[in-house]
């Protein structure tokens, strides 16, 4: 799934599953194709008109009982969009909001997967060799994702690859328990997840090994809109035919699957090619197929690994609106190091899925690596994203001075509030072919945030926008401190007040804006990216300002007037400097601060 723009109906692709449309006097319309009963709806444009394409698998539904589409107009994009999701979440049954829904575990710390780092050659040998360079640097992470290359498979020789049993291949000599065993006691990690396609493998399961779950044998065989996009989906790199259990079986199947893999001490499954069910009908429908499978899939993750899972490859309406518990959902295409010309577009969709399915999941924006060219650029869009912190950093190549911009001293992530959207000045502009910049707003406890990106798809051309308070909708105030962590600067702006930005390839900004209450803005620690994630607990009155800060670091403050004194922890602070409005201090002990100033 991936965002498009356009001005005309005819711009509107077969497939699109969600669509916003603008008005010449700034309202908005949202239209939200569904998946109700049997029926899957979606939308595109031709010859003038806007078209809802429906799917009703093998049992059309009565006429009169039809649900296509969901359909809402006003002013306000984000308040819309938060009030549809709660009515379509009533009206389905089958969806649960994610504001209703506890966050992941996974979401606050560190979690380290070996794809990128070791793509299929992944072994017991090379995980502890990476973890043991992440140890090197001060850094460890509570989650390892043993990522696609530790299965027993075997190739069909057409091109198919299937899984032979639920153990590991000799990579891996002692089982993934090893594995597990030696992260935990030698680098004290939390949680190990394992990775597995939805059916076993890419092309499914050994039909002599696994025949006791009532396989079916099948060409795949994706719909229009998916092989518009995709003209060779029914027999790209996984092969045309796939063995698969029927959905009588994929409980049973599942529940064998990852019962193994508690037994081995896996805490956590990463689950692959969801969407490979769209290619596939069983002796039912895709819409039956899918709910049937999703249902299965998240009453094996809960009783198993009690819900910690992360689902790729599911960017399909079928199972997005039958989300429950398994809520964490890869929102974008994979970060791809050999591709220049993705990282923007791994910006622009994650934000835009965000916006209205992150209603739905956690939107969760992939993982990255610290040392590569654009390991930058994603830290920054992991510091407004609201998603989890995955990297795939290979032993020896990291650079661990990012990262810590990301992380507390504890290996807590300073995580923004909630998932994060394209401002609304940018949710429209065609950011990947246009001039415009990609902001992405998000949420503090007391403070706001603004990523700015250049998302163009042409390398070579910079990107230009503007800035203002109220690009954070939900800030309350009249006047705000405004922080850029690149330049430095600290600025006072009205809400309006609009500051020019202007970026060059692969260049990013994060700007932190805090509300001025009292003639105070405690900006944070201003050597994170997120800097206002780290302060807590403000209580601002004229003359005096109380305020936590997370962790160690420097500290920045607006003050309007200069300060008498400076306490941290009760006691006089001696060191701190005060100029055209930035109160500077640093706090040198580790753990969390309590902060006075007096003016």
């Amino acid at each position: 799934m991936r965002p498009q723009t356009g001005r005309a109906l005819a711009h509107i692709p077969i497939g699109t599953e969600w669509l916003l449309l603008e008005h010449q006097d700034d309202t908005v319309t949202l239209l939200a194709p569904l998946v109700a009963g049997s029926l899957y709806t979606c939308l595109r444009g031709q010859r003038g008109r806007l078209w809802a394409s429906c799917d009703a698998g093998r049992q059309p539904p009565r006429a009169e009982t039809t649900l296509l589409a969901y359909t809402a107009h006003g002013k306000d994009v984000f308040s819309l969009i938060r009030s549809a999701a709660q009515r379509i979440a009533k009206r389905l049954g089958s969806v649960d909001l994610r504001r209703d829904q506890p966050a992941p575990r996974i979401w606050n710390r560190l979690a380290w997967c070996t794809w990128n780092a070791f793509y299929r050659k992944v072994s017991h040998d090379l995980v502890i060799r990476g973890l043991h360079s992440l140890q090197q640097g001060g850094i460890t992470p509570a989650t390892v994702i043993i990522d696609d290359g530790w299965q027993e498979t075997e190739a069909t020789g057409h091109g198919e690859e299937r899984l032979l049993s639920f153990g590991s291949n000799d990579k891996f000599p002692g089982g993934l328990a090893s594995t597990v065993q030696t992260a935990r006691r030698r680098f004290e990690v939390q949680d190990v997840f394992a990775w597995h396609a939805l059916h076993g493998y890419w092309a499914g399961l050994s039909e002599r090994n696994f025949g006791a779950y009532a396989l079916v044998k099948q060409r795949r065989a994706y719909p229009p809109e998916v092989l518009a996009h995709q003209p060779k989906a029914n027999a790209d790199w996984a092969g045309a035919e796939v063995v698969y259990p029927t959905h009588t079986a994929i409980r049973p199947f599942l529940d064998d699957y990852h019962s193994a893999l508690a037994k081995q001490g896996i805490t956590g499954v990463k689950l692959d090619n969801l969407a490979s069910l769209d290619g596939l009908t069983d002796s039912i429908g895709r819409v039956e197929l899918a709910a049937a499978t999703r249902e299965a899939l998240e009453a094996s993750v809960e009783r198993h690994f009690a819900g910690r899972s992360i689902a790729c490859m599911s960017c399909t309406t079928s199972l997005l609106y039958r989300t429950r518990k398994a809520g964490v959902v890869r929102s974008s295409i994979d970060f791809w190091p050999e591709h220049a010309d993705s990282h923007g577009q791994h910006a622009h969709t994650n934000a835009v899925f965000s916006l209205w399915f992150g209603e739905f999941v956690w939107p969760d924006w992939d993982m990255f690596q610290t040392a590569h060219l654009a390991g930058a650029y994603h830290a920054a869009l992991r510091a407004v994203s609201g998603s989890s912190l995955c990297i795939a950093d290979a032993p020896g190549h990291h650079d661990f001075d990012l990262l810590r911009k990301l992380l507390t001293r504890s290996g807590q992530t300073l995580r923004a509030e909630q998932p994060g959207v394209p401002t609304r000045d940018s949710l429209f502009a065609d950011v990947r072919e246009g001039p415009n910049l990609l902001k992405i707003w998000n949420r503090n406890r007391h403070s706001g945030v603004v990523g700015l990106f250049n998302a163009r798809r042409e390398p070579d051309r910079s990107a230009k926008g503007w800035l203002a308070a109220h690009d954070v909708p939900t800030l309350q105030g009249n006047a705000f401190a405004l922080y850029f962590h690149q330049s430095r600067a600290l600025v006072r702006a009205s809400k309006r007040a609009r500051c020019a930005v202007s970026l060059s390839a692969l260049q990013w900004e994060v700007v932190t804006i805090v509300p001025i209450v009292a003639g105070f803005a405690p900006i944070g620690l201003t050597d994170k990216l997120n800097s206002g994630a780290s302060i807590k607990h403000v209580n601002s009155s004229p003359g005096i300002c109380r305020f936590g800060v997370v962790d160690d670091g420097p500290v920045l403050v607006w003050c309007a007037r200069k300060p008498r004194e400076v306490q941290v922890d009760g006691r006089k602070h001696a060191v701190w400097s005060y100029e055209n409005h930035a109160l500077s201090l640093d706090i040198s002990s580790p753990g969390e601060h309590r902060v006075v100033i007096v003016t």
